[in-house]
């Protein structure tokens, strides 16, 4: 790639430095960077990490800013100074003269300010022309700390200067761009004439300018006695900066170092020629940075070369290149050399092809050579042939040329992309689009129809793909057929499942686990496209995580599970911003799983049914109904499809246009309560009372009588001996009480189809409100007879009174039902919450005014409970109008000077005290009480269907596993099932109770079932990318309806006209 510019000069044969490496090749990794660097380099000890770091991200600046150790502008300390001048001083060694071998230490490096261009600085050191390569890749990687680019980029060209046009400057729009964003080297003559200072104002033009952190490496391999006024970088101790002027020569012998460059190599052969042995250095150590393998990626550095305009010998710089296995760009329309070369490419490969035989062969020669003559003046015979014959060898490897059109509108970073991909090295090309903005024309180069990939070569680009978060890769992969499940493996996915979030400790797996353990799914078994969805959810990748959800089976589910994890990490998320975007996320999802059902129920009712009862087999075989009531999602649970399968469960073979005594399946004029016909007859009544509906007001019958009972014993039968009707009780209760054990032992094993601990069910258990407050009544019933035998009467009534109102709280959760009393349920619940943050406020007003009154009413008290139960006695009751106003009038037993006795004074300040705590009490915080009680239920109010169809699934769940006798009867059912569940136990078998809400199909069923979904997801989402096209139809139907309504009334104002003037003419007529 190096270009041959200037006098060629025959080159001498290459000879070894004095320091010789021990290796001929050395590939330095980054976690032996240092100690490598060391071996092999022979360089001491390197600075510290922390000044490595600095030097890594900071550039030179003036020697004023370099004081004692003080880390510098330029990144470098004293002692780091110190550092690299021994080692400079010792492995680069330069010559007197070009005969002599290297012997004297290099006197020229450091950095250089560019004073006429302040504050541009760079890098830079004077080397011999046989240097050895491993010494300067020490140099520029350990030294200069320059990490290994992804892309090698060599610009050659001449040293004319290039006029700035607007094509010229989108060419180097796109070769900063594909620098910058592929993190690039470019490689140029570095001197401020011609290409090179093309390239450099390019690279710190003010539109592409970016900071610091994100400039590009632009080295520059200049001669060292071409470099004008090289004499003021030479100093033995190295500059730190030399400050140096960008003049211009007549002469054109020298040419000033480019001031937008960031490191410079002047390499010197010891002689006074203007290019010497240049592009034999420049060619070994672009060839040696191409050897090197990128850490990352553990690909070799892929290089190409820029081919803008060039003298006659560039053309042969484009051969070497070509031989070496390099692609060059050729940028037509900039002249001489790149014009000449893709004048022949046209010519061959171009859209009119040529078939080349012999005489055409011939022609081409003498085309080119005209062309040649055309383009450059002056020229020998000699040369120009010379020169058509590498012309000729470059065309033998067409594939490694790419021809850019300067004045077309193609970007040109895509050019030079498309150039690295035409060699063939698929699984490194690939890795290099991960950083390529312009993914939909470079990614197409590489899966195109026919292409074959292996898998072992594509799965570390997958996991690196994803790691990265580059979605559109990913989706590539899809489109494609490449099955990520043979692409990536367990241990891909376990190191997937490590990373950590930005805002939480826990790693992905840790928290998936503690998720899933909340919502009652441990043990699940994920398909592969669910793993990798929950994975980009908590990574917060939104465009990946929807891609996955697209893909795989199950879309409902995993939409109503995604909604619930993004609202947990929000929950953990202390960044607004994120939060926000978690929220959106998260209802995206839910309004996904409602668009999808309408989609389903639009076009299957059946089928939506059956989905929606469906077990999930990687969700512990839970159904999607089941799922959404375990998440707590009230707006999914409110669906007509899911309110429809409710009222199917709830009624079962109940006809709903007959009495609901009377069942679907008998006929018209037989009921449950007719004479059964046998054993079939038998089976349908008992059908009938399994019907939820039946055992519901069965329940809240027999429920009723038993508050009835409960309330006559306690106001009339309880006495020292037990009647009838208190055994009768306690036989009510101890059914009661089987059947919550029934709810906790069987009822989790029916909801989860697996065994749990007995810790795990009793969680799962109080985990509902209404089983909290049935434990507390069994453990009251159970505590007041346990008093009762102990004779403690008064005390066991008054926790019998208790229990009383514990079952008659129970009592409400039957309003469950009503879609009126339901939701105002909800509303007391809400209420309470608001009640007790209002208590809290109260208390302290209540604290403060108690005390103060009680001091000021009767100081100096003794401590007793009775002084306790004075100060809140008055604070508390003065809430509900009791002013205590005797108190405040004073004690006439008291006598003067009495400690024990307010004064006067002291009084007047009580009352004074009272009236401000009524103000704010009575008025203030009540007021606020009601304003939030207000507030609560109109918000309840608004979500009462929610709330209703919410509850709704609760207690019809609940009456479809309670078996149909009611208490006190239901002792036989349970002991019938424990029975049962014994024997089913000896034969192996798990317990026969179907459950309503999660049905299991034949594998053929619910894999048609999961298809249908999947056509449906798809549906939806072709529904949601294309225009509202009923917005659009009731635009055009509102026009019409609008011209319509303008076509009448002009009608209507025609006939009023013409009424008016008939009126008119008639009054014309009659007057006198």
């Amino acid at each position: 790639m190096a270009e041959v510019s200037g006098q060629k000069t025959k080159q001498p044969e290459t000879r070894e430095t004095q320091i010789q490496p021990p290796m001929a090749s050395t590939s330095f990794d980054i976690p032996e960077r240092q100690e490598m660097a060391q071996v092999y380099c022979q360089k001491p000890k390197q600075p510290q990490a922390s000044e490595r770091l600095i030097q890594r991200y900071f550039k030179p600046t003036f020697v004023s800013d370099i004081l004692s150790n003080k880390p510098a502008v330029d990144g470098f300390t004293n002692k780091s100074k110190k550092s690299d001048k021994k080692w400079i001083e010792e492995n680069i060694k330069l010559r007197n003269s070009k005969d002599e071998e290297p012997s004297k230490p290099c006197d020229a490096f450091g950095t250089v300010n560019f004073v006429e261009h302040y504050p541009k600085t760079a890098t830079f050191v004077r080397v011999d022309h046989q240097a050895s390569m491993e010494i300067m890749m020490c140099l520029i990687k350990s030294t200069w700390n320059i990490r290994l680019p992804s892309l090698l980029i060599s610009v050659i060209g001449g040293r004319e200067d290039i006029q700035l046009n607007p094509h010229t400057e989108a060419v180097g729009r796109g070769l900063y761009k594909a620098a910058r964003t592929i993190d690039a080297w470019i490689i140029t003559e570095g001197l401020h004439t011609g290409v090179a200072k093309y390239i450099g104002e390019v690279m710190h033009n003010k539109e592409n300018k970016v900071d610091a952190m994100n400039e590009v490496t632009t080295l520059g391999i200049a001669p060292w006695n071409c470099v004008l006024e090289e004499i003021s970088l030479v100093n033995k101790q190295g500059s730190w900066p030399a400050h140096y002027f960008t003049e211009t020569n007549s002469k054109k012998e020298k040419y000033a170092l480019d001031p937008n460059h960031s490191h410079f190599i002047l390499v010197d052969d010891g002689t006074k020629d203007n290019f010497g042995e240049i592009i034999e250095f420049r060619k070994k150590l672009e060839h040696t940075i191409s050897q090197e393998k990128i850490p990352e990626t553990g690909f070799k550095v892929p290089a190409v070369a820029v081919m803008v305009g060039g003298e006659l010998e560039t053309l042969k710089s484009v051969s070497d290149s070509i031989s070496r296995n390099i692609p060059v760009v050729i940028v037509k329309g900039t002249g001489q050399a790149a014009d000449v070369m893709a004048y022949a490419y046209e010519r061959v490969f171009g859209k009119r092809k040529e078939i080349m035989d012999f005489g055409s062969l011939q022609k081409l020669k003498t085309d080119i050579r005209k062309k040649i003559t055309e383009e450059f003046e002056g020229w020998n015979i000699k040369q120009v042939n010379n020169t058509g014959d590498w012309v000729l060898s470059s065309l033998r490897r067409p594939n490694l040329l790419t021809v850019c059109d300067i004045n077309s509108d193609e970007d040109f970073g895509v050019a030079i992309l498309k150039a690295v991909f035409k060699t063939k090295i698929k699984s490194r090309n690939l890795k290099l689009t991960f950083k390529w903005e312009r993914l939909d024309n470079a990614l197409n180069k590489l899966f195109i129809e026919g292409t074959s990939w292996q898998i072992n070569k594509l799965d570390n680009v997958m996991l690196f793909a994803l790691k990265e978060g580059k979605s559109d890769i990913v989706e590539l992969f899809l489109e494609y057929k490449i099955n990520l499940k043979e692409l990536l493996t367990e241990t891909h996915i376990n190191t997937l499942f490590d990373m950590l979030n930005t805002y939480l400790t826990d790693t992905c797996e840790e928290f998936l686990n503690k998720f899933l353990k909340n919502i009652h799914q441990e043990e699940v078994k994920f398909c592969f496209e669910t793993k990798l969805f929950l994975w980009a959810l908590f990574l917060n990748r939104k465009e990946m995580a929807s891609l996955f959800w697209k893909e795989g089976m199950g879309a409902l589910s995993s939409a109503l599970i995604a909604n619930n994890l993004l609202k947990s990490l929000k929950g953990k998320c202390k960044e607004y911003g994120t939060s926000t975007q978690l929220q959106e996320q998260a209802d995206n999802y839910e309004n996904h799983a409602i668009g999808i059902l309408d989609e389903c129920l639009y076009t299957d009712e059946k089928q939506t049914l059956d989905l929606l009862l469906l077990q999930q087999k990687m969700w512990n075989n839970s159904s999607n109904m089941q799922i959404a009531f375990d998440l707590n999602n009230e707006k999914f649970m409110a669906h007509d499809a899911c309110q429809s399968v409710l009222t199917k469960i709830w009624m079962k073979q109940i006809n709903k246009t007959n009495s609901i005594w009377k069942n679907s399946d008998m006929e018209p004029k037989e009921t449950c309560c007719s004479k059964p016909h046998g054993i079939y007859g038998i089976r349908k009544c008992m059908k009938f009372y399994n019907t939820p509906v039946i055992k519901f007001w069965i329940s809240l019958i027999f429920y009723v009588i038993f508050l009835g009972i409960y309330s006559y014993v306690l106001l009339v039968e309880l006495k020292p001996q037990r009647s009838f009707l208190e055994w009768l009780l306690i036989m009510w209760v101890i059914g009661i009480f089987t059947e919550e054990i029934h709810q906790i032992l069987v009822r989790d094993f029916v909801l989860t189809k697996r065994s749990l601990s007995i810790r795990s069910k009793f969680k799962k258990y109080i985990h509902s409100a209404w089983n909290i407050n049935d434990v507390i009544t069994i453990v009251l019933f159970i505590l007041g007879y346990i008093l009762r035998s102990l004779d403690v009467a008064e005390t066991a009534r008054v926790i019998f009174c208790l229990n009383l109102i514990s079952f008659y709280i129970r009592f409400l959760h039957m309003f469950s039902i009503d879609k009126n009393l339901g939701p105002k349920l909800v509303m007391i619940k809400e209420m309470m919450r608001d009640l007790g943050y209002f208590a809290m406020i109260m208390f302290i007003f209540m604290t403060a005014f108690g005390i103060a009154t009680q001091s000021i009413l009767n100081p100096s008290t003794p401590a007793s409970f009775d002084l306790f139960k004075e100060v809140f006695r008055k604070a508390y009751f003065l809430i509900y109008a009791e002013f205590f106003l005797e108190e405040y009038d004073g004690n006439p037993n008291c006598k003067e000077n009495n400690s024990t006795c307010p004064t006067e004074i002291t009084t007047y300040s009580a009352i004074i005290l009272m009236c401000i705590y009524v103000l704010l009490t009575n008025i203030l915080l009540l007021n606020l009480l009601i304003a939030m009680f207000s507030s609560t239920y109109e918000k309840v109010q608004k979500k009462s269907h929610l709330h209703w169809s919410f509850q709704r699934y609760d207690i019809i769940n609940e009456f479809s596993i309670r078996p149909p006798l009611p208490p006190p009867f239901i002792i036989l059912s349970n002991i019938y099932q424990f029975c049962r569940y014994l024997y089913q136990k000896t034969k192996d078998q798990g317990p026969g109770i179907k459950y309503v809400f999660s049905h299991k199909y034949d594998h053929g069923d619910a894999s048609k079932l999961l298809e249908w979904e999947h056509k449906m997801v798809q549906s939806y989402l072709s529904r949601q990318h294309k225009p509202d096209s009923n917005d659009k139809d009731l635009i055009n139907q509102l026009k019409s309806k609008v011209e319509e309504l303008q076509h009448n009334v002009d009608e209507k104002m025609e006939n009023i006209d013409t009424s008016l003037a008939w009126i008119k003419e008639n009054l014309m007529k009659t007057k006198p």
